[in-house]
């Protein structure tokens, strides 16, 4: 693993009166407030520590920038497919913005050594923060600026952690790598040698479910897919919203009613060769293209992702606003699960997991300049 330093983009703090709405709109103003002197940048190379505290803990990785060639050699590796319009709007901003304005999110096995170092320096005070109050969440840097403790930092990732997995970021990394493919590219101005991460032991990280809403009009209708779904599964009707509890259990809701639903011995039995059944991939194979004819997940426009540390009115919500729009909620995805995929090359269904912490846009930034190799 190469891991580099470089020249951070922080917002200004004093030109800000409101955080929640001010990053709110980074995602796309971030060209127009860059422009109007809303970012400092950082006048020495650096990694840096990011704290995210929530109510419920603190979380602490090392911000830094990864050369791209360990992207495309496997180094880091990816767990899941990626959907094909989230990369074309990835590659639109990435060519609009001349910056990466959110860390992908990286995870690896946990480093004593380095893990002492990170807790020693959030002991300091921190050289940015910024609170939010919607979330109720604070975010703090500290900037890694010495010399041998930059190198302290590359050697451990050199010598002792070899290899790292995507947690959140897929787009931005395949994008990243599209974008290098194409140096040679003259109608690409757009250079990348290097990207924006943030690193975080897998012990310190939550793995969440991702959840699903699909629009089944001119596919069944509620009634059909129901009985559909009765051959493959024990189907119980709930008089609340529930939450899966275990792996093969499942979660609906369907025409105003929650289901509870448990996948028949006869459809595991199925995937009995495989080291790990997972329940996202068998509601792909029976639901989505057994059942609704859905023939790649990555491509229909029908399908919907929530992520799972919200609360239920979501699912009901975004089901209640298609035209007929039936939930899942799938039980999360389990790190050594994660991990055997990944490192077996195989993917995860697009969007299997959902990491906490979540990173927001443009507290920390990195310039990409058309000039770099």
């Amino acid at each position: 693993m190469n891991l580099l330093p470089f020249q951070g983009l922080f917002p200004k703090n004093e030109l800000i009166a409101s955080t929640d709405s001010f990053f709110a709109n980074t995602k796309f103003k971030f060209p127009e407030y860059y422009q109007n002197g809303f970012f400092r940048k950082d006048p020495q190379e650096s990694m840096y520590i990011y704290q995210i505290e929530s109510k419920k803990k603190k979380y602490n990785g090392i911000v830094c920038s990864i050369d791209i060639h360990d992207f495309v050699s496997g180094n880091v590796i990816p767990h899941e497919k990626t959907l094909a319009a989230k990369e074309q709007e990835q590659l639109s901003l990435l060519i609009e913005r001349k910056a990466f304005i959110k860390p992908v999110l990286l995870a690896y096995e946990n480093e004593k050594s380095l893990s002492d170092f990170v807790l020693e320096k959030v002991l300091e005070n921190p050289d940015a923060e910024f609170y939010f109050e919607k979330n109720k969440e604070t975010h703090r840097f500290w900037g890694i600026k010495d010399g041998q403790e930059i190198e302290f930092v590359r050697t451990i990732f050199k010598d002792k952690i070899q290899k790292v997995y995507v947690a959140d970021g897929h787009h931005r990394c395949s994008t990243a790598s599209l974008v290098w493919e194409r140096r040679n590219d003259k109608s690409l101005d757009t250079k990348i040698n290097s990207l924006l991460c943030n690193l975080i032991p897998f012990k310190a990280l939550n793995i969440c479910d991702y959840n699903r809403v699909v629009d089944i009009t001119d596919k069944c209708s509620y009634t059909k897919l129901l009985a559909s779904i009765s051959k493959y599964c024990s189907i119980e009707i709930l008089k609340k919203p529930f939450r899966p509890k275990r792996k093969f259990e499942l979660s609906m809701f369907l025409n105003g009613e929650w289901y509870k639903i448990k996948w028949k011995k006869k459809v595991l039995k199925k995937y009995k060769d495989a080291k790990y059944i997972l329940d996202h991939m068998i509601l792909n194979d029976i639901v989505f293209n057994e059942i609704l004819h859905i023939k790649d997940v990555k491509f229909d426009p029908s399908i919907a992702y929530i992520p799972g540390n919200g609360k239920f009115n979501t699912i009901i919500k975004k089901s209640e606003a298609a035209e007929n729009g039936v939930g899942f909620m799938v039980y999360p995805v389990y790190t050594k699960e994660l991990k055997y995929y990944a490192d077996n090359q195989k993917s995860l269904p697009p969007k299997s997991t959902y990491f906490e912490p979540r990173m927001l846009n443009a507290l920390i930034a990195q310039e990409i300049h058309d000039s770099q190799p």
